[in-house]
């Protein structure tokens, strides 16, 4: 089951890093973060942490074209992106 990290103090950037060096971070866990454009939901992809609702973050990385996180790695990431989409839904 993903863990949730709420990093709502966290910038972007300190999201990222924390993901890079942090062991309580793990693959397929969903980070929420808190800039001035408002909160973004992050899941980490292995070793990549891929914004969820905001295709335009210039921080985190997205999925290529033509894939999602239902079927990515063969659904790897899909109870990640359930969770995810609960947070996006709930937030302000």
């Amino acid at each position: 089951m993903p863990k949730v990290h709420w990093l709502l103090d966290y910038s972007d950037g300190e999201v990222y890093d924390l993901t890079q060096y942090s062991d309580d971070v793990d693959d397929g866990d969903v980070l929420v973060c808190n800039e001035a454009d408002g909160p973004h939901v992050v899941i980490l992809n292995r070793a990549w942490p891929s914004v969820v609702n905001d295709p335009n973050n210039q921080v985190f990385h997205r999925l290529a074209p033509g894939y999602d996180w239902e079927t990515v790695e063969d659904g790897r990431y899909s109870e990640s992106y359930r969770i995810a989409q609960e947070i996006i839904k709930n937030l302000p």
